[in-house]
């Protein structure tokens, strides 16, 4: 081949190199993985610890917690239900709903906020993967809360039907966690006066709805149940799911933007004393 030829040849190569795509592999870490009682028990990686706290970003969205407040009692025989604290603190609530999803990006921002939560568990959703959960509590100090056995309609169960869900899931979260719940979080928020006879008979104080919901699918834009801003006390709603992570990111600048922090739950509904 001639000088000439050998040039173009070269420069046609260097060319088609420049114009690759570089292909990105994602950290399998991040993948979001579905668990239920078929599936098998997640690996030691996707059970990994929460990054620990940084000392630049721990508490900036946190509230202290308060320092006199009088907690709602229950009604004699019932739970008593509520969907917002009363307070004039300018603080709002997170739970996070049913689990099944273990996803590290979710517990990273967890870890590196501190912002606490309340995580409301379905006893057949996580049966296979409790210590994911365990770790974001054991990070934030917050006590696992209750969401049920199965997550059925509370409703259409007797009294009966009603105290197998709740105080199955109460025996189950405190074989696995070590502390026993008092709060519940009845599926889709409904519930009647016979839940609240079944929670207090299953040893639970409260029956917690919420005022704020934070719609699936990364969209990150709070559903609000007055105008379009937080009120104190305000709940939120979300659930352990796929791109649960973006819409924390976007919430917590919300929240900041509106001036509230984010408080504990149980600092405001603390158990009752029998």
């Amino acid at each position: 081949m001639n000088p000439t030829g050998l040039l173009v040849v070269v420069v046609g190569l260097l060319l088609a190199g420049c114009a690759s795509t570089p292909t990105t592999q994602a950290d399998p870490r991040d993948t979001p993985i579905a668990s239920g009682p078929a599936l098998a028990s997640p690996s030691a990686q996707d059970l990994s610890e929460p990054t620990p706290t940084s000392t630049q970003t721990q508490h900036r969205m946190v509230a202290a917690p308060p320092t006199n407040i009088t907690p709602p009692k229950p009604k004699a025989g019932r739970a008593r239900t509520l969907d917002r604290i009363q307070t004039k603190d300018r603080v709002v609530f997170f739970t996070i709903d049913d689990g099944g999803i273990r996803e590290r990006a979710t517990a990273k921002i967890l870890a590196d906020t501190g912002i606490p939560v309340t995580a409301f568990l379905t006893q057949e959703y996580v049966a296979d993967s409790p210590n994911f959960y365990q770790r974001i509590s054991e990070n934030d100090g917050q006590v696992i809360q209750n969401h049920t056995v199965s997550h059925p309609q509370l409703p259409i169960l007797d009294l009966a039907g009603q105290e197998a869900e709740i105080c199955g899931a109460n025996q189950a979260l405190s074989d696995w966690y070590g502390q026993r719940p008092w709060i519940l979080r009845p599926p889709f928020g409904e519930s009647n006066a016979t839940t609240e006879v079944a929670a207090r008979n299953c040893g639970l104080d409260y029956v917690v709805l919420w005022t704020i919901n934070m719609p699936e699918g990364g969209k990150g834009r709070f559903q609000y149940s007055q105008g379009e801003k937080l009120v104190p006390g305000d709940i939120i709603l979300a659930h352990w799911r796929p791109d649960l992570h973006r819409d924390l990111k976007t919430a917590l600048r919300d929240i900041r933007r509106q001036g509230f922090k984010v408080a504990a739950l149980q600092d405001y509904l603390p158990k009752v004393k029998r």
